[in-house]
């Protein structure tokens, strides 16, 4: 007789007992989170035994329920369709997890992405943070802002982090939209891209991204076929000169750089200095 043999041999049968009815336990709430079981909480209050987020709010047919922090969506029988596999967040609600035109935004426990109503990714999960407006999404990563379509194109670039979520309509959006394509189709005429010409700013030490909520500018003069370029440095604070009188001043280095947008060559660059005084009450 091996040891496992006499370990269970000489084990208590109320131990036993009580081993046996947990395991029963433990697989059958396993099997009770699956897809097709149905959805036995009620109490929208206790999140450590199952709740819906209010009395069962459906979206689009759906509503999200949430287990131990796993979030998973059930139909109006109360039927699990899509698994307790995502991940709650703080001061989560109903509209949190919405489904709107059979798509929902849902956390992963580390990005944001989209699914439809299967539970099938169908924006990758890669966005610190995402929000639908109308038919689009405003998404922000890496510090930076910008809006994609329903297949997660882009369609305003995720280039700056500006200030808010600057477009809150699907109307707005759409004109900037607008705005944003005859810009390109502008661009599109020269041989020096935008990005090229960030790329000789950079080089040239007059293009910084790291002074928010100053974004960086950067158009195209038509006429004259130049790019113009003004950017932000963040300079910390002073207390000298006109700033002895105030708590201080926010130091802000602006730079200005004018390129061709044929041969590349730079045309023109200056910068000065920009004071923000800090006033308290």
């Amino acid at each position: 007789m091996n040891q496992s043999e006499i370990l269970v041999k000489n084990l208590n049968p109320f131990l036993l007992s009580c081993l046996l009815i947990f395991s029963i336990n433990t697989f059958a709430q396993l099997d009770s989170f699956s897809v097709g079981s149905t959805w036995e909480f009620n109490n929208s209050k206790v999140s450590t035994s199952g709740k819906a987020y209010g009395t069962f709010v459906f979206y689009d047919g759906l509503c999200a329920v949430v287990y131990k922090d796993k979030v998973g969506f059930i139909d109006s029988t109360k039927t699990i369709v899509i698994p307790l596999k995502f991940v709650e967040v703080r001061r989560a609600t109903a509209a949190t997890y919405k489904f709107s035109d059979q798509r929902a935004i849902v956390f992963n426990g580390s990005h944001w992405g989209v699914i439809d109503e299967t539970g099938k990714e169908v924006i990758p999960f890669r966005f610190d943070e995402m929000r639908k407006i109308g038919k689009y999404y405003y998404v922000y990563i890496d510090y930076k802002n910008g809006y994609i379509d329903s297949l997660g194109n882009e369609v305003i670039t995720i280039e700056h982090e500006w200030p808010g979520t600057p477009y809150r309509t699907e109307a707005e959006i759409e004109k900037q939209v607008l705005i944003f394509n005859e810009r390109i189709d502008k661009e599109r005429q020269v041989t020096i891209s935008k990005k090229k010409a960030i790329k000789i700013a950079k080089r040239n030490r007059y293009y910084h991204n790291d002074a928010w909520p100053f974004v960086p500018s950067v158009q195209l003069d038509e006429a004259s076929k130049v790019w113009e370029i003004e950017s932000t440095e963040k300079k910390g604070v002073t207390h000298k000169g006109k700033c002895a009188k105030t708590n201080g001043c926010i130091t802000h280095e602006i730079y200005k750089i004018k390129i061709d947008a044929e041969t590349g060559k730079v045309k023109s660059k200056s910068r000065h200095l920009e004071y923000i005084a800090i006033y308290t009450h």
